[in-house]
């Protein structure tokens, strides 16, 4: 429909892809190399800046990714949640994927073949395809910085201020879901 045709040529400009003349911007021809959606991408072009670039690329291979959360059977609701709620953060869900992505790697690290993982994902009412699949989404966007010669920041999740960093490259590409 034209409507949502201009909508999301307005979206784009206010997210800097567009030049004065309605084509991609030198920023949008980068934004765009990304296979994300445009605010996703924006807001992982912003981490280089605010220097939370391992945070930004493992929330945006989870939130690309299926859901992780596998559901609990019936009986088992209680013990799910208090399963997931090891991996809660206090900042919002954004943060819980990534204990969740950090503590999925760590049980891979540490097992001695695929089954240990799947076992611990099991064990933790997660799905292991889900998991994988957001490594294999990450591995293939942190490929897409390197090619393109973007600063990439170590990881530094927990680390003061590092939270207020991840929020500030959000917030630089979904500036426009705030409300009042």
């Amino acid at each position: 429909a034209p409507e949502s045709l201009m909508q999301a040529l307005e979206d784009l400009d206010y997210l800097a892809a567009l030049d004065n003349d309605g084509n991609l911007s030198e920023f949008g021809i980068i934004m765009s190399e990304f296979p994300l959606d445009p605010q996703l991408s924006k807001s992982l072009l912003a981490s280089c800046e605010f220097e939370c670039v391992d945070e930004m690329l493992t929330i945006a291979a989870m939130v690309t990714a299926p859901n992780c959360f596998l559901h609990a059977a019936p009986g088992t609701e209680e013990i799910a949640l208090t399963c997931w709620r090891r991996f809660s953060h206090p900042a919002g869900d954004h943060f819980t994927l990534i204990n969740i992505f950090n503590a999925f790697r760590a049980a891979s690290a540490n097992s001695t073949n695929q089954g240990d993982s799947e076992r611990w994902c099991r064990d933790c009412f997660l799905s292991s395809s889900a998991l994988r699949m957001a490594q294999s989404i990450r591995a293939e966007l942190l490929a897409i910085m390197s090619r393109i010669e973007l600063p990439i920041s170590g990881p530094a999740f927990g680390a003061k201020g590092n939270a207020l960093s991840i929020k500030k490259a959000l917030l630089s590409g979904y500036f426009m879901h705030v409300r009042k």
